[in-house]
């Protein structure tokens, strides 16, 4: 299977902080659409995720919410350090990696991403993987989900005709062969109660639920009992291989 091309965090010039603690167990992985224009190629990739980056630092969850990005062209962005618990699935981050496409609803997975989407699974754990964003658990072993699978998500349209990529996993269809999505009637809209801010952290349910934007504030308040810094920026560990692409963001 062909590496793709990969492009980490701190290519991209991101920082995270440590908001919601360690992701734990890597037991789920979860896929998503962006609900926005389709990414093309890597440099809107980079558009896209830096955007992300800076609306959910806005909304105090310490960067991108997300952990991985697959462009058209089948580009990997390595977004939010898998040592870091995500913000993708209000109420269900623990244990939970975060896959997004940018795409909405009507738009279908190209053949490059279903590729590396499937290398992704495969490889995540093993050193053709950039250490700062290697995984421990073998990815294909787990358990795949789309958003609005989740409890208290069934009225979120997404991820839409991505779907039957994510749910897939490393088992995709030969070029040619892909479904056609269900007849059945899509949801439009997502049916969330209107956001709330807690000391800083938004729960917005779709992304963060009200419980663990409390634990991230009462966690905060521990460290700074404790004379942690809880605004020390984190950084992926260095990548150590040469970058194969030259170009610059």
């Amino acid at each position: 299977m062909t590496i793709p091309r990969i492009i980490t965090a701190d290519e991209l010039g991101l920082q995270f902080r440590d908001v919601f603690g360690p992701l734990g167990p890597a037991r789920h992985i979860t896929g998503h659409f962006s609900a926005g224009p389709r990414a093309g190629d890597w440099r809107q990739g980079a558009s896209l995720a830096r955007k992300l980056h800076v609306d959910h630092l806005d909304a105090g969850w310490g960067g991108c919410g997300y952990h991985f990005l697959i462009t058209d062209d089948g580009s990997l962005l390595c977004l939010r350090p898998v040592e870091l618990q995500g913000a993708h699935v209000g109420g269900h981050n623990a244990s939970n990696v975060g896959v997004i496409c940018g795409g909405t609803s009507g738009h279908r997975p190209t053949r490059a991403q279903r590729e590396t989407y499937s290398w992704l699974l495969s490889s995540a754990h093993t050193e053709e993987m950039p250490e700062e964003h290697r995984v421990r658990e073998n990815l294909s072993e787990g358990v795949f989900h789309v958003h609005h699978a989740w409890h208290g998500h069934s009225t979120n349209p997404c991820a839409g005709w991505f779907e039957q990529m994510f749910l897939a996993a490393t088992e995709q269809p030969a070029a040619g062969q892909a479904l056609d999505p269900p007849e059945a009637p899509r949801v439009t809209s997502a049916g969330y109660p209107p956001a709330t801010e807690f000391r800083g952290i938004v729960a917005d349910g779709c992304h963060v639920s009200v419980l663990e934007a409390h634990r991230a504030a009462a966690a905060r308040d521990r460290d700074e009992r404790v004379g942690l810094d809880a605004r020390e920026d984190f950084r992926p560990r260095p990548r150590r291989l040469a970058l194969v692409h030259q170009q610059s963001f």
